[in-house]
C-alpha cells in the first residue's frame, strides 16, 4: 500500500534585491540621507497574497498562488522558486516558475502554479520568491 500524500508544513520566503547601486559608481560625493530614504522607498515590493496547494484528480500535487508589488517601482525577471521536502529535510523534488506576468508595475498583481507528481509520502512544501528592480 502506497502512503498517502499529505502536507506537513508550508512556508513561504521573499528574497528582494539588495539596496544601493548594482554597479561601483565613482564616489563624487555621498549621497543624503533623505534621497537614500527615498530611493529604498521606490523600489519594487513584491508580496505572496495566496500560496496554496492541492492534491489533483489523478493525484498530483498543484502549488499555486499570485503576488503583488507592493512598491512604487517596477518588478521584472519575477520567479517563484518551490521546494518539496520529506518529514527529515531532504529534497525530494523542486521547480522554478515565471510569474505571469513577468513584470509588475506597482499595485499589480500576477499568478504563479507548479504541479509535481505524487510524492506518496508527507511533504513540506517551501515558496520563495525572487525578482529583479
Amino acid at each position: 500500500m502506497t502512503p498517502a500524500t499529505g502536507i506537513l508544513s508550508s512556508t513561504t520566503d521573499v528574497s528582494p534585491p539588495e539596496l544601493g547601486p548594482r554597479r561601483p559608481r565613482r564616489a563624487a560625493f555621498s549621497v543624503p540621507p533623505r534621497l537614500e530614504s527615498f530611493r529604498e522607498a521606490s523600489r519594487a515590493d513584491l508580496q505572496f497574497v495566496t500560496n496554496t496547494h492541492e492534491i489533483t484528480a489523478d493525484g498530483r500535487l498543484r502549488v499555486m498562488g499570485s503576488v503583488v508589488n507592493a512598491g512604487m517601482g517596477r518588478a521584472s525577471e519575477i520567479r517563484i522558486r518551490i521546494l518539496l521536502t520529506d518529514s527529515a529535510g531532504r529534497k525530494l523534488d523542486s521547480a522554478e516558475v515565471a510569474l505571469a506576468p513577468p513584470l509588475l508595475g506597482p499595485r499589480q498583481t500576477g499568478t504563479f502554479e507548479a504541479t509535481f507528481p505524487d510524492p506518496g509520502q508527507m511533504v513540506s512544501i517551501r515558496t520563495e520568491l525572487n525578482w529583479n528592480s
